[in-house]
This record gives structure tokens, sequence and C-alpha cells, in this order.
């Protein structure tokens, strides 16, 4: 399926909002391949994944409270979320004033970062029970 790709793949960061697409290339995947987190999220919805259609990016608290402090790396439960990779997530969240940049949580020694959205990121999609 045209966006979705396995859990070794990244993304660049797009919202379709702001009118800036930092490209549709990720180092594990290809130009025209919609590599970018507004496609996966896309992908997602349209798949019906656990049919559901509602699927989302986390905000940064969702995010972090999947973080376990300990000396496991990836810093989360790893029973719960087996293929978590030990690199930094994309959230939601535009970081401030500075609409380059998002949020996102690295798995590999907690808190939140600001990266630039051409930067290329793991996705983690959440969804609201309703």
């Amino acid at each position: 399926m045209k966006g979705l790709q396995d859990n070794q793949s990244t993304y660049t960061w797009f919202d379709g909002s702001s009118g800036v697409e930092n490209d549709e290339y990720s180092r594990n995947c290809y130009w025209g391949e919609g590599c970018n987190t507004q496609n996966f999220i896309q992908a997602l919805n349209t798949s019906n994944l656990c049919q559901s259609t509602n699927w989302r990016l986390p905000n940064e608290s969702e995010l972090n409270s999947l973080l376990v402090y300990n000396d496991n790396n990836p810093l989360i439960n790893t029973h719960y979320f087996p293929n978590t990779q030990s690199k930094s997530y994309w959230t939601s969240a535009t970081h401030g004033q500075n609409t380059d940049v998002a949020i996102d949580v690295p798995f590999f020694y907690g808190g939140t970062n600001g990266s630039d959205k051409s930067f290329d990121s793991y996705i983690r999609g959440v969804r609201d029970v309703k």
C-alpha cells in the first residue's frame, strides 16, 4: 500500500496546514512514495487498520507516557511494543514559533527534541477510543 511501510521506515514531518512540505523522501523511502507523516496517517485511516479511521500522530504527552526509564534500550516496554526502534518518533507538535521544527521523542534517552521537519524519524500512530 502506497505510503505505508514497515517498522524500519522513517518519514519527514508534514501536516498540510503550514503550506510547506519537506519533500516526500527519507533514507528508507523513495520519492513519490508518500514518505511524510500526513501521508502515513492518511494511509492508516484508508486501510481501516483495526476497523478504525481516526488514526493520528500522538501529542508530546501521549508519546512521553510510553517511556520507561530503565536500563532497556529502547526506553519502552518491549513486551507491549516489540517493534519499537531506539530512535526518535514524531509527535503532532510544531516547536513553538519555529514552523520548520517539530517535536520528536527519542526512545534511546527519553525527553523531547526539536528536529527539522525535513529530517526523517519514526511514526507511532495513535487513535482515540470512542
